[in-house]
């Protein structure tokens, strides 16, 4: 096993690698696990597998290990257990541990007033300030150099967690609301093709519609005893249901 870099600072990543040789199906090999992984923040190791010939082969693992504490002095040793065919038993390794060496993240020199070291600038002199700040003005190279930030060895503020669309619950109302008239709109439409193949249903409903009224004016006309009204309304009752039995308009159903 072997790691590097091992005197960089905290938060900076460091990259392991671990090479396994022997015989049998290498592709099926998993790679060695820390024994010990408290103040580290460890990725998923890859792997590559190299052929050697009579069922030999070779596979090394590399993996991203990043140290988010000050006091960790040593990259942990790794364990790896596979089964000896000849002993007839599972095996152990493990690995020995990798000496480290870790900076603070954004350390900086300290003179011994305490007052941190910054590189003395040269002091232009007089002739040639007009240049340089005209030099300055044309070169696009005169702007600070630009560096990558440490990675962040704490965890920062935290978002609240998204709900899903379909969790909320006026999606949810409006989605009851769309299918509600999705079926109003289904049952609606069987039901003209129904009246439609069979209008015979429609005419019975009107027929039904229209014998209620006289029925509701025969009772008023008995209520106050006008005999006239009652007669037009029970002669008006008779039409409409021998004209439905019959087939008929109900005007077309006489005495004659």
């Amino acid at each position: 096993m072997a790691a590097s870099p091992l005197n960089d600072k905290v938060g900076d990543p460091i990259t392991l690698k671990m090479q396994l040789n022997g015989s049998g199906n290498f592709s099926l090999v998993k790679a060695p696990i820390l024994t010990e992984n408290k103040g580290w923040k460890v990725y998923p190791a890859s792997g590559t597998v190299k052929e050697l010939g009579n069922g030999k082969g070779e596979k090394t693992f590399e993996q991203a290990l990043i140290p988010i504490e000050q006091r960790l002095t040593a990259v942990p040793p790794v364990r790896f257990s596979y089964f000896d065919p000849k002993a007839e038993e599972y095996v152990t390794l493990t690995s020995d541990p990798v000496s480290l060496s870790l900076q603070p993240a954004g350390e900086q020199t300290i003179s011994p007033a305490g007052i941190p070291e910054t590189p003395a600038k040269p002091v232009p002199q007089a002739g040639q300030q007009g240049d340089k700040k005209d030099a300055s003005r044309k070169s696009p190279d005169s702007h600070p150099a630009l560096h990558l930030a440490p990675l962040k060895s704490e965890l920062g503020q935290l978002a609240p967690a998204l709900r899903p669309l379909y969790q909320k619950l006026w999606f949810q109302f409006l989605m009851a609301a769309a299918l509600f008239c999705l079926l109003a709109a289904l049952v609606r439409y069987i039901r003209q093709r129904r009246l439609a193949r069979d209008p015979s249903i429609l005419r019975r409903k009107e027929v039904a519609g229209r014998l209620a009224e006289h029925y509701e004016g025969m009772h008023k006309a008995l209520a106050i005893q006008d005999h006239e009204v009652f007669h037009q309304h029970c002669r008006a009752a008779i039409q409409e249901r021998t004209g439905e039995v019959w087939g008929l308009a109900p005007e077309t159903v006489t005495l004659a």
